[in-house]
């Protein structure tokens, strides 16, 4: 995966998002909500250039709802797409049986997006069997 572009980051999230040293990325809300954003390679749906877009809240605190954060996360997106034109799967955290909660607000962060129209967007829910 190449490098996300710093710059664009830095003038296009209104949180400050630190590049770590292995690639993830990491910001804290005002609200004191840490977060880490992973890319991981996926080989499950294609044989190269497609990966998982994975969003953890470090400290489990409780979001409420911040605009800031979801014009981090969708610039973030944004700048994954200006290094890398290859394939994103966003994958809802299950730990807690709160995945169709975020499915629901990850739709509703892209469709209200600015620059949704560039993206092809299919929402898939899958079943786990007993």
């Amino acid at each position: 995966m190449n490098a996300l572009p710093v710059l664009y980051l830095k003038t296009h999230s209104p949180y400050d998002v630190d590049v770590m040293q292995n690639g993830d990325l990491q910001f804290t809300t005002e609200y004191g909500v840490e977060y880490r954003v992973s890319f991981m390679e996926d080989y499950s749906i294609w044989p190269e250039n497609a990966y998982q877009f994975l969003i953890n809240n470090k400290n489990k605190k409780s979001s409420p709802s911040d605009i800031k954060l979801k014009e981090t996360i969708m610039a973030i997106i944004e700048a994954f797409f200006i290094s890398n034109p290859y394939i994103l799967l966003y994958i809802c955290e299950t730990g807690d049986d709160k995945q169709a909660a975020r499915n629901r607000l990850f739709v509703r962060w892209f469709n209200d997006a600015k620059h949704q129209k560039k993206y092809y967007f299919r929402n898939v829910n899958i079943k786990q069997r007993e």
